[in-house]
């Protein structure tokens, strides 16, 4: 994570996987989305290291869940729902807005989040305020 001002930028540093998300990524952006969220950031630039901006779900990580206990599965779903929830409210409360740099304005927002939402494809992905 880089701090310039208020605009922070996020990479993603799993290029061997292309970015993909498992459980300790995912982790981590939790934390680091929850803590943004009430710090005064007022931008926040996703992107991803190395070919691809991210991968969505780790196919490895995936596969291992075949082996892991009930328990185990539902902890990783767990995982990834607080992620989801960590993400959401930037959106949702008008804290930050969501756009996708080089691809959208920031006046079609809504439009941008949804398109990631249906797993469109996206170089980078810019959160900022109005």
């Amino acid at each position: 994570m880089e701090r310039n001002g208020l605009v922070v930028t996020v990479t993603l540093d799993r290029p061997e996987s292309r970015n993909a998300l498992d459980r300790e990524l995912m982790v981590e952006l939790t934390q680091m989305f929850g803590a943004l969220s009430g710090d005064g950031t007022r931008v926040i630039v996703l992107t991803g290291s190395g070919s691809a901006f991210c991968a969505g779900a780790d196919i490895e990580w995936m596969r291992e869940s075949r082996t892991l206990t009930d328990e185990d599965n539902i902890a990783d779903a767990a995982t990834a729902r607080a992620m989801e929830r960590s993400v959401l409210p930037l959106f949702t409360m008008g804290a930050i807005k969501v756009a996708v740099a080089e691809t959208y304005p920031l006046s079609e927002a809504p439009t941008a989040y949804e398109h990631f939402q249906r797993g469109g494809k996206l170089g980078k992905i810019v959160l900022t305020t109005d």
